[in-house]
């Protein structure tokens, strides 16, 4: 589905970038009302000076005329985009009054202090797969690498108290997800979307967190700590300028980015009418895939999927029945995950070779053997191997997951004995 945004040229905007995020900054200016001011000045003729060039100007602090110019051009897009005569001149002198230079100042110090990357609609930064959803956010605020925003995602979502059947199914599923090239995607909340996270990091894999709030008020606070190593290894993005709280809703609004980044969402236990429902719902209306992971019919955590499935949703027993839907035609799952694909699979491997074991022991550089006889970091394992840390990644991973291998927190390896 295409966005009902028109084209903007993001050449002709970027002079206006820093006042435009001033403005945004401003209270009950919305995403809605930002287009529009977008729109107006995209119209705009006249002479223009680069982006750049404005940029170092704000940078200094310091007013000068050409931020006043851009300042007043601004001032006239957001009079141009108000509809009634007394109230279009009421609210743009009240938008002096708030738009001054000290503000535009204010506001990139502010960003800049926080280390947020602010990527803006028409840019050539701004993820494709949010360019064609409807209602798309006019300036997204990244702290991390905002590469990630544009890379091959899907996303995993359920509910805040997941039973442990839940938790196994979203750790196991996201691990296999991210070792087969999968940004996981989530939305920072207790219960399913944490263990996603942390999933994808427990494998140096890739995790993109989407905020409901601004990255000043994160939420919920227990997850300050995971915010920060999804920032150092990862991305975090929020559409909301800085000071704006967590409120009820926020959250249904945050859903759709979280589904708009990711090729397909994952849904692991959640009641009817919960977050992850309507997470799906937006999958539904932008064209996504939805997956399900089934349940006991005497939970109500199987509701929401087992009704998902019932709509149409893809039954999820396994990572392979996401990768077969999502790659058809690319390499297979087994080779990016090196998992088995069943645990028939599995079982009628055991019976053929002696120990599993022993045979993912066997598949080890002699050198990686004997240096996780003791408990190594990963960085450690890398230098001492000489192996990139992909490759690196890829041999261990498989051995995690099959029990050769023993994962300990901070990221470091040993055999299990």
């Amino acid at each position: 589905m295409t966005s009902s945004m028109p084209a903007l040229d993001g050449d002709k905007l970027k002079p206006y970038k820093p006042i435009l995020v001033a403005l945004h900054a401003l209270p009950n200016v919305g995403r809605k009302r930002l287009f529009q001011v977008m729109l107006a000045l995209a119209d705009m003729s006249g002479d223009m000076l680069t982006g750049a060039t404005l940029t170092r100007e704000v940078e200094t602090d310091r007013p000068s005329p050409t931020l006043a110019f851009y300042l007043e051009r601004v001032h006239r897009a957001w009079l141009t985009s108000q509809a009634g005569a007394i109230k279009r001149y009421r609210d743009t002198e009240r938008l002096r009054q708030a738009l001054t230079e000290h503000h535009v100042f204010a506001t990139q110090r502010h960003l800049r202090q926080r280390d947020i990357n602010v990527v803006m609609w028409g840019e050539k930064a701004y993820p494709e797969a949010l360019a064609h959803i409807p209602d798309p956010p006019p300036i997204l605020y990244v702290k991390g690498k905002h590469e990630l925003l544009s890379t091959e995602s899907l996303a995993v979502v359920g509910t805040r108290r997941p039973t442990p059947y839940g938790m196994r199914a979203a750790r196991e599923l996201s691990q296999a997800l991210a070792l087969a090239g999968f940004t996981i995607v989530s939305g920072l909340a207790e219960g399913i979307d944490a263990i996603a996270h942390r999933a994808a990091l427990s494998i140096h894999g890739r995790t993109v967190a989407v905020l409901g709030s601004s990255h000043d008020h994160i939420y919920p606070r227990a997850h300050e700590p995971l915010y920060t190593e999804i920032v150092e290894e990862g991305a975090v993005v929020s559409e909301y300028p800085l000071g704006t709280r967590p409120s009820r809703g926020l959250f249904p609004e945050r859903n759709r980015l979280i589904s708009g980044l990711a090729r397909g969402v994952l849904v692991v236990e959640g009641h009817l009418g919960s977050g992850s429902m309507i997470t799906a719902s937006h999958a539904l209306e932008q064209g996504r895939e939805v997956f399900a992971v089934p349940g006991p019919i005497f939970s109500a955590q199987s509701a929401g999927p087992h009704q998902l499935i019932q709509e149409g949703a893809k039954l999820v027993r396994h990572p392979a029945d996401i990768l077969d839907e999502l790659r058809q035609g690319s390499a297979s799952w087994q080779e990016k995950s090196g998992i088995e694909k069943s645990r028939e699979e599995k079982e009628e491997r055991n019976k053929t070779d002696a120990s599993t074991t022993m045979t993912g022991r066997e598949s080890l550089p002699h050198e990686l053997d004997i240096l996780l006889k003791e408990t190594k970091h990963f960085d450690d394992l890398v230098l001492h191997t000489s192996l990139a840390p992909d490759t690196l990644l890829a041999l261990l991973t498989p051995l995690v997951l099959n029990g050769t291998v023993e994962k300990l927190p901070g990221h470091r390896y040993r055999l299990r004995s």
